[in-house]
């Protein structure tokens, strides 16, 4: 790709460790951390969390899931470039008294505001209505999108779940084999919804063979915190599939709404029966049943 003097960046450490090594030398304007269902909605909470954090950094981080310090249409309109993600998409959305929304995120736990805050509702990823509610957000968001000259770049992430030293794994350091196959299976319905949403959008391979564990990211071990080699053999692939003109083949039309629709009815239907029960009856899965039998789980409504 062309220098970059900036890009968009939208989505969590996946996002960023891809554009320091697409945009190497490009200025990053990042939306953080934030459930696509409580990006897309413009309401400000009217919780005054500058209270309670009095760290600057930290408060700002916050601000974005508050405060909607963001406007849409100027982001993905100042931008050729944007890199998107839906690992926070796996968190639960809170819905307020005030009638905002905000994602569960992780700053809110770590600085005690959850007890604070005034809760109509909480909606978790694995709740049978989650599909729909989602898909109205994204498609809100495709919206813009659609209307500006942005170029999305979506980011496929494959969750691992252990921490791999080049060959040899750190059993003591595993994460549960079936929430994170779990995972997957949602990640890959929003990314290949996501993908025929937007017209200017690809979305690059996976290639989980290369997906292992970076022990030394400075967010600590994670199931997307991938070495370099992650990023670049998605890259390298990338460049093999638009030689072959592969990306010239993108549905578009009644082609396009025919695979949205597909890809929904497979997902709703996975969310219907629970992922328990979804996951055993997709191909190649049969292995986890040594690992975690699916009735220790209630998928439903939640995972802790």
């Amino acid at each position: 790709m062309a220098l970059q003097k900036s890009f968009g960046a939208v989505g969590a450490c996946v996002t960023r460790d891809l554009g320091k090594i697409l945009f190497p030398n490009a200025k990053r304007d990042s939306l953080w951390r934030l459930n696509t269902i409580s990006l897309i909605d413009a309401k400000s909470s009217e919780f005054d969390h500058y209270k309670y954090v009095k760290n600057e950094k930290e408060a700002l981080f916050i601000a974005q899931n508050l405060k909607k310090t963001y406007d849409l249409v100027e982001f993905f309109g100042k931008h050729k470039y944007v890199i998107v993600d839906f690992f926070r998409d796996i968190y639960d959305v809170i819905y307020l008294s005030d009638g905002s929304i905000i994602t569960k995120e992780l700053r809110l736990t770590m600085n005690n505001l959850l007890p604070l805050l005034n809760v109509k509702d909480v909606i978790g990823a694995y709740a049978k209505s989650y599909p729909d509610i989602w898909f109205d957000a994204a498609k809100k968001l495709a919206s813009t999108i659609n209307n500006s000259d942005c170029i999305v770049i979506i980011c496929p992430i494959y969750c691992v779940s252990g921490i791999r030293y080049e060959e040899k794994f750190d059993n003591t350091k595993n994460w549960d084999a079936f929430y994170v196959r779990v995972c997957n299976i949602i990640l890959n319905r929003m990314q290949s919804v996501f993908y025929h949403l937007v017209g200017k959008s690809f979305i690059l391979p996976q290639v989980p063979q290369f997906a292992e564990c970076d022990v030394d990211h400075e967010y600590g071990p994670g199931i997307m915190h991938y070495r370099k080699q992650y990023f670049h053999a998605m890259i390298r692939e990338f460049s093999v599939n638009i030689a072959g003109g592969f990306y010239e083949y993108k549905p578009t039309g009644a082609r396009a709404d025919a695979a949205i629709n597909k890809l929904m009815d497979t997902w709703r239907w996975e969310a219907s029966i629970g992922y328990g029960t979804a996951a055993h009856k997709l191909d190649g899965l049969h292995e986890l049943q040594a690992i975690q039998p699916e009735e220790t789980y209630d998928l439903s409504v939640g995972y802790p």
